[in-house]
């Protein structure tokens, strides 16, 4: 069974960060890092909350249970209301440029027809 100090290993390794990389990210410095992989200082709150913003499934990170990274989040209403504001802010340019280019063709054909019939 691994330590908690080595799935704090474990989820570094996972984000391909040195010692060094991930205790920016977590805002310690490396030689408390290093004891925390080492279990040699207890890993406070602020950290394992730090870890499950990032994605790692506090369970796992707490008992070694479940999977390493949260599952993806779900799509939200205010997701799904961002993309259809999205969608109808494309349809109004396409169909400005459509207007735009229906008045350019009846200028043209209005002027092809002054040429044509003088």
């Amino acid at each position: 069974m691994q330590t908690i100090g080595q799935r704090v290993r474990l989820a570094r390794k996972h984000f391909g960060w040195t010692q060094h990389q991930a205790a920016e990210h977590l805002g310690v410095k490396q030689n408390m890092l290093s004891r925390y992989e080492r279990e040699e200082h207890h890993i406070p709150d602020p950290i394992k909350v730090k870890l499950h913003a990032l994605g790692i499934n506090l369970t796992w990170l707490l008992t070694g249970e479940g999977e390493m990274l949260l599952p993806p989040p779900a799509h939200t209403p205010l997701q799904d209301v961002q993309q259809i504001r999205r969608e109808l802010l494309s349809l109004q340019l396409t169909l400005e440029k459509t207007q735009a280019d229906q008045q350019a063709m009846q200028i043209m054909l209005q002027r092809m027809k002054n040429i044509i019939f003088k």
